[in-house]
């Protein structure tokens, strides 16, 4: 009887222990998911993110200013310098926008934005040697047709006579256009095809009705 009568203690020992551990596990587990979430959420606001967002809604001074917060954190980081560069060439500042997207283009040369931008900023300059350079690099890396055709009639100018002023911001407004132009497409594109897959995931989903029980 008393061999019963600790067991049974002994279980309800064990029932007790396993009962208070789910619970403090279930009171301990509810905090450390909310701060895994909370520094989730936190993490998405960084500096480059932020930059990114400033320059597509066109607020280009809080753009650069917030992919220099990124470049203080890792000076060598090429969305960044890039997004860094197109800020301040929107900005017209020709000058700031070279030194960064040289900093790019030192480290990817084959990157078409880098390479587009530079040689506008060079244009915008009057560097009409190093525009050459870098807009011929950017046609080499074979971008669509239509702004291809564009940069070859471009360098024949280029190579040809001295270009106005004003000749100079039409060029760079024409390409910036063609390349708002491709973006446009590419995500159209996109959008179609998430549409077309959404489609078919709808078209092909099967449902699986029980059988009635025969018993």
């Amino acid at each position: 009887m008393r061999a019963i009568a600790w067991r049974s203690s002994s279980s309800s020992r064990t029932a007790v222990s396993i009962t208070t551990a789910a619970r403090w596990g279930s009171a301990t587990r509810k905090p450390l998911i909310a701060l895994l979430v909370a520094s989730l959420l936190g993490g998405c606001a960084t500096p480059y993110r932020e930059g990114a967002a400033a320059n597509r809604q066109g607020r280009c001074d809080e753009a650069a200013s917030r992919f220099e917060a990124a470049l203080g954190d890792d000076p060598q980081r090429l969305d960044a310098l890039i997004g860094l560069g197109l800020s301040r060439y929107k900005l017209g500042a020709y000058d700031a926008a070279i030194e960064a997207l040289e900093r790019a283009v030192a480290q990817a040369p084959r990157h078409a934005a880098a390479r587009l931008f530079l040689g506008l900023a060079s244009l915008q300059r009057g560097e009409d040697g190093r525009a050459d350079e870098h807009l011929a690099a950017f046609r080499d890396l074979r971008p669509d047709l239509r702004t291809a055709a564009l940069v070859d009639r471009v360098l024949k100018l280029l190579r040809v006579d001295p270009l106005t002023t004003e000749l100079r911001g039409f060029i760079a407004a024409s390409l910036e256009t063609a390349l708002e132009w491709q973006r446009e497409i590419r995500e159209t594109r996109q959008a179609l095809q998430d549409e077309e897959l959404q489609r078919l995931s709808r078209e092909r989903t099967i449902f699986v009705v029980p059988r009635s029980c025969r018993c």
